[in-house]
């Protein structure tokens, strides 16, 4: 969840990997908390929900 302030308040990993790459997609998503630009209705942020696709692929 995307907060009114652009800071994200939660995240979680819809379709799991494995362990380590879940808890790596969930450390990247932390990194974009607060870079978010919200727009609203009326003037007014307000929060919401946002997939963030994350692929990874083994070299």
């Amino acid at each position: 969840m995307v907060e009114e302030d652009g800071k994200i308040s939660s995240s979680t990993v819809l379709k799991s990997l494995h362990p380590l790459a879940d808890a790596e997609a969930l450390r990247l998503a932390g990194l974009l908390s607060g870079h978010f630009v919200l727009t609203g209705r009326r003037g007014k942020a307000d929060a919401v929900s946002y997939i963030i696709p994350i692929t990874f692929s083994a070299e």
